[in-house]
């Protein structure tokens, strides 16, 4: 909600990842929402776009946070299974 202006609670939500800082002040997670139709989100000012994309055509350059979490290969195989489950 606080990303994007959408109420996806009533969606199924699975955790992907937990990233803690060193010095352990800053943690934030990395969810796989799922949606049966794509829309069109309400951006707040921390982001200047979005787009609906294969996990395999992402755009460059990545946010710091995920491009971390991109480069977890064990991360982009749950990705990939879900994807194939949903």
């Amino acid at each position: 909600m606080e990303e994007i202006s959408v109420d996806l609670s009533q969606h199924k939500t699975i955790p992907i990842e937990t990233f803690t800082s060193d010095n352990q002040k800053f943690v934030y997670f990395t969810f796989l929402v799922t949606v049966e139709d794509e829309f069109s989100p309400v951006l707040n000012g921390e982001h200047c776009g979005y787009c609906w994309v294969s996990l395999a055509d992402h755009p460059r350059p990545l946010h710091p946070g995920v491009w971390r979490t991109f480069k977890f290969d064990v991360i982009i195989a749950k990705i990939a299974t879900l994807e194939k489950l949903l």
